[in-house]
Order: structure tokens, then sequence, then C-alpha cells
């Protein structure tokens, strides 16, 4: 070990606070859905048969149309849209 080099311990390393994630709620009659490379908002709302804006709506932690693989998104039943 060099001299610059400094030995890594619990008492000179901070410990990095990781964020919760956000994951929505959904209303009774919908459920949670993981997103799959390739899936777009479009397709999730086209697959489960709710509008696009219902989906988003039930998704505020959505930017845009921005979503990615392992994001948890709420699909609601049809009735609350």
């Amino acid at each position: 070990m060099s001299e610059s080099a400094e030995r890594v311990n619990e008492k000179n390393v901070e410990k990095a606070q990781v964020p919760e994630v956000n994951q929505p709620t959904c209303p009774p009659g919908g459920f949670l859905y993981t997103v799959r490379p390739g899936d777009s908002l479009f397709s999730i709302a086209n697959r489960f048969g709710i509008p696009l804006d219902c989906l988003r709506r039930f998704n505020p932690q959505v930017s845009g149309d921005q979503i990615f693989p392992g994001q948890v998104l709420c699909i609601p039943p049809a009735s609350a849209c």
C-alpha cells in the first residue's frame, strides 16, 4: 500500500443515504405493474385498456413520457378513469 493510500473501514467511510423510491398507490381494483424493456406509457395504457391520460393521472411520479425498466406504475381499473 502506498503512503497516500488509506485503509477503508467503518470509521472513515461515509454511509450514503439512499433515497426512497416513490411507489404509487393504486385504487381498489388496480394493481402495480413493473415496466419492462420496450414498454412505453402508450403501450402500457393500450395493453390494459385504459386511456393514456388516466395512466398519467395515477402515476404523478412519471415525468413526461419517460419511464424505465424496473419502474413501478399503478394500473388503475377502467372504472377509475
